[in-house]
């Protein structure tokens, strides 16, 4: 990522991978994800399923006095309800590197949120999509950051990544 964490860019990667998705077919805001990877799986499947509120809970809101988690979540289905994404039959996580210091300081310096930034990671998954008796291979990307010792994940457009492109 060349550029800094911020809401806004996070916004804006979310706005940008809308169209990538759509055309390749609890308590806290962390349903589970041990690993930058299995957040990021977990958002990627929520998304496919159309299921907008769940995937908000990947997104550190309670991190963030800007957004909540009916805004992130009414984002992402005006953004990703549109279309047959298709049925997402398989899915894996190829490719999982950390930003730069430099970015992840730069990141915490924004103070975008309220808890510390302690990684952050691109993620590139290849996922078998299933349309009309069609099956096809993707590559969609995720961001995902660590904060307080959990991992949280974004929709992220592949072509502002540095590693996982």
């Amino acid at each position: 990522m060349s550029e800094p964490i911020s809401r806004r860019r996070l916004l804006e990667a979310t706005a940008a991978s809308g169209v990538a998705v759509s055309v390749a077919g609890c308590t806290g805001s962390l349903l589970g994800g041990d690993s930058a990877c299995d957040a990021g799986e977990g958002l990627i499947v929520a998304l496919f399923e159309g299921e907008y509120d769940e995937a908000a809970e990947y997104y550190p809101y309670e991190y963030s006095d800007e957004v909540d988690r009916d805004e992130i979540a009414d984002m992402y289905e005006m953004l990703y309800s549109m279309g047959e994404p298709g049925e997402l039959t398989a899915i894996s996580c190829e490719c999982s590197e950390s930003i730069d210091e430099d970015e992840l300081e730069e990141a915490n310096e924004d103070d975008e949120f309220s808890g510390e930034i302690g990684d952050a990671k691109e993620l590139r998954y290849e996922a078998t999509i299933e349309t009309d008796d069609e099956e096809t291979t993707e590559s969609l990307y995720a961001g995902a950051m660590e904060i307080d010792g959990d991992w949280y994940a974004f929709p992220a457009d592949g072509s502002d990544f540095d590693h996982c492109d």
